[in-house]
């Protein structure tokens, strides 16, 4: 099994997609400069599961005319070998699905029934609190698929929160718990809930574990729990802190567009708005 650069295993045959997922990986923020590596990597390897899940997550950042499409043929591969991993009983492969599928919905994607399936290889998590930073994943994964394990699991963590070892204590009354209540409310659509949980917890998530890629997931729905909760000052000031590494992307420049106009800020927003037009036309279909 080759590994990529942070280290994970990937199922990749070629050099050119492991490349291409490191491309990925790395330019994340600043995807735009990598885009052709990426789409070639899963196109010259259409049997990598992973190549084709951020192919078509980087279409729909692109946002071309045609991304909703095109991204749904490269997910459609994905799924046909088993994106989130063959071990789907595994911590690592679930959580890698739930910071996938949540990046997508993030960027304005559909996708569709895969919540309910992660959801039901996630269910038998319904009680671990074994590690807080997979925890966290997990009731996320739970809450967004609907299941009652979302609340078993939430339950779960308030009573550890209490009884913790020392060592441990402060993570989990400090940053899990009121990680797991914000990441519960904003699954359920309760998004002054989740900006009071989240904003005391997601500051402080290295202290829970986790890479500075997926502790960015938080980040990124602290943010959009700013904008949805109508903080839109505060969420003009994340996203444009957010620009500095991803100038001209479509969907930041978008959500910076919605931003500004609610600032009472038109011209503004027609600028976010007309950076990411240009980034949609340097990407046609």
């Amino acid at each position: 099994m080759r590994r990529d650069y942070l280290g994970n295993p990937v199922g990749a045959l070629h050099d050119s997609t492991l490349r291409g997922i490191d491309d990925f990986v790395a330019g994340l923020l600043g995807y735009e400069t990598r885009a052709e590596r990426i789409l070639a990597a899963a196109d010259a390897e259409p049997g990598s599961c992973i190549a084709n899940a951020y192919a078509g997550l980087l279409w729909m950042l692109l946002e071309a005319p045609a991304g909703a499409r095109r991204a749904a043929q490269y997910l459609g591969a994905a799924d046909d070998h088993h994106c989130w991993g063959v071990a789907k009983d595994y911590s690592q492969d679930q959580i890698g699905a739930v910071l996938l599928l949540a990046r997508l919905e993030i960027a304005g994607t559909d996708v569709g029934p895969r919540w309910q399936e992660l959801g039901h290889h996630l269910a038998a998590r319904a009680r671990d609190t074994t590690l807080p930073f997979l925890t966290l994943q997990y009731l996320y994964g739970l809450a967004r698929a609907q299941r009652p394990e979302a609340d078993t699991l939430l339950d779960a963590v308030r009573r550890h929160a209490a009884c913790a070892p020392p060592f441990t204590r402060e993570v989990w009354r400090e940053i899990a718990l009121p990680g797991c209540e914000g990441l519960h409310a904003y699954a359920s659509g309760d998004f002054g809930a989740a900006w009071h949980h989240l904003t005391s917890s997601v500051p402080r998530m290295a202290q829970a574990g986790g890479s500075h890629a997926q502790r960015d997931l938080f980040a990124q729905i602290l943010l959009d729990t700013a904008v949805k909760s109508g903080r839109s000052a505060i969420a003009q000031q994340w996203l444009e802190l957010r620009r500095a590494a991803d100038p001209n992307g479509v969907p930041l420049n978008t959500a910076l567009a919605g931003v500004y106009d609610e600032l009472g800020l038109p011209e503004l927003g027609r600028r976010a708005r007309e950076r990411a037009m240009l980034t949609r036309a340097r990407h046609p279909d």
